[in-house]
């Protein structure tokens, strides 16, 4: 496997001070074409899209473009996985936490099911804050053409995951933190993903293909 990591958002949000951890070799910065890109690394540059709505769209939309930019030059440089995460977060031991990954099955931080504070509604979704898979799989999950706003942005990525990729196995990211001691830090809210081992929330390993309850509710995603 020649796996890489797919770092994507604005560079100006703290990532100078975690990219160090990150190997040059196997490192892709996908980020805007205003924003700094780090000397070295290989990178793409996306013009921002106009006209995105605010909230739940314009989080979708802009994620999935950046992201999707990301893979296609992964494919391009003849990278097979992709580990996407967001520039704010650092991994520990990015290298060791790749080594463990298998080609043949997704990754995602966990799977939540959880009330929306607002609605009230029960939502039931694969975390995405990082998320991992053979590279033509990554490019088909992230070529979001629209986006459904009836349902959360995680709920419509779990949707397209369930209904056009091939059926697979998940390693679940925050179990493999846990288990192997690699710390992983989203310093904009200050905590170790490996605590949301012990979050009710959170700790659920389960795989969507299985089952998932929006899958023959919701058919647009």
């Amino acid at each position: 496997m020649n796996p890489c990591i797919v770092i994507q958002g604005p560079t100006s949000r703290g990532l100078d001070q975690i990219l160090y951890k990150y190997d040059k070799k196997n490192t892709i910065i996908s980020t805007w074409d205003h924003e700094k890109v780090p000397e070295g690394y290989l990178s793409v540059q996306t013009k921002m899209p106009v006209g995105i709505h605010k909230g739940i769209s314009q989080n979708l939309n802009l994620q999935a473009l950046s992201t999707l930019m990301g893979c296609l030059l992964a494919k391009d440089l003849g990278f097979d996985y992709v580990l996407k995460i967001r520039q704010d977060i650092e991994i520990e031991d990015p290298n060791k936490l790749l080594s463990l990954l298998d080609i043949d099955q997704y990754c995602f931080c966990g799977y939540a099911s959880s009330s929306s504070t607002i609605t009230g509604l029960v939502h039931n979704y694969l975390v995405d804050y990082i998320v991992g898979g053979e590279v033509n799989n990554m490019i088909d999950l992230w070529s979001i053409n629209q986006v459904n706003t009836n349902i959360c942005a995680e709920e419509q990525l779990t949707l397209r995951l369930v209904n056009l990729l091939p059926k697979k196995e998940i390693q679940f990211l925050i179990s493999l933190l846990v288990d192997n001691n690699i710390g992983c830090y989203w310093h904009r809210h200050n905590f170790d993903l490996r605590d949301l081992k012990n979050d009710p929330i959170y700790n659920s390993n389960h795989n969507p293909f299985t089952s998932y309850p929006l899958k023959d509710e919701v058919k647009s995603y």
